[in-house]
């Protein structure tokens, strides 16, 4: 909350040059409001203690939601490694495989020529 409210206050501080706020900001006599003058020429106070209390419902609001897509995700990746170890290892054994089929080519082609070589004999 302290944070988010930091940024609030840091939106409201003078210099600020966010789009929808002027440089031109005045703060008001009460420390916990703050005055701000928008480009369109209105003026709106905002008090201090309103601004943490909305940012702390809003964090309220969607901190849940985002650690349980934090958590999801976690668990997303973690299955993603172990995906791709199994995926490596069923490589490993395919191109293992094909060494086989490759080596027993290889003899029984070796064995063929050997009996067309006795057979001339």
């Amino acid at each position: 909350v302290t944070s988010l409210a930091s940024k609030c206050q840091e939106a409201m501080e003078p210099g600020n040059t966010s789009p929808s706020i002027s440089p031109e900001q005045n703060l008001t006599k009460d420390p916990g409001e703050s005055r701000m003058d928008f480009e369109n020429s209105e003026l709106i106070i905002v008090n201090q203690a309103t601004v943490e209390k909305l940012a702390g419902g809003l964090i309220s609001h969607y901190l849940p939601n985002l650690q349980q897509s934090k958590t999801a995700l976690q668990e997303l990746t973690q299955n993603q490694v172990i995906l791709l170890d199994t995926l490596e290892q069923e490589i490993a054994k395919f191109r293992e495989c094909h060494l086989v089929l490759d080596i027993n080519m290889l003899v029984s082609t070796m064995l063929e020529r050997l009996y067309m070589i006795q057979r001339l004999q």
